[in-house]
């Protein structure tokens, strides 16, 4: 698995160090490795879906938080369904 660090995703998605900090505090994003933190893909790119509902849609970080949480539970939904088609 790659890890990236802070600086490699604040420069690959154009967004802050401070940004990425308030969304670790609010639990919006968890990195793999807190460490550093340190990033993977899948951290990627949910900074990548969360910068382009704020950037784009203007979405609130309340509704982030909702947002997120449905789309992690769709994710697994669909984890499970795989699961049980083998």
């Amino acid at each position: 698995m790659k890890k990236y660090e802070m600086t490699y995703v604040c420069e690959r998605l154009n967004v802050s160090e401070e940004n990425i900090h308030q969304w670790i505090m609010g639990r919006l994003i968890e990195p793999v490795d807190p460490s550093g933190p340190f990033f993977d893909d899948e951290d990627l790119s949910r900074i990548r879906l969360i910068v382009e509902m704020e950037r784009l849609c203007e979405t609130h970080e309340d509704a982030l938080e909702v947002i997120l949480r449905l789309v992690d539970q769709v994710h697994g939904l669909h984890a499970e369904l795989s699961r049980l088609k083998r």
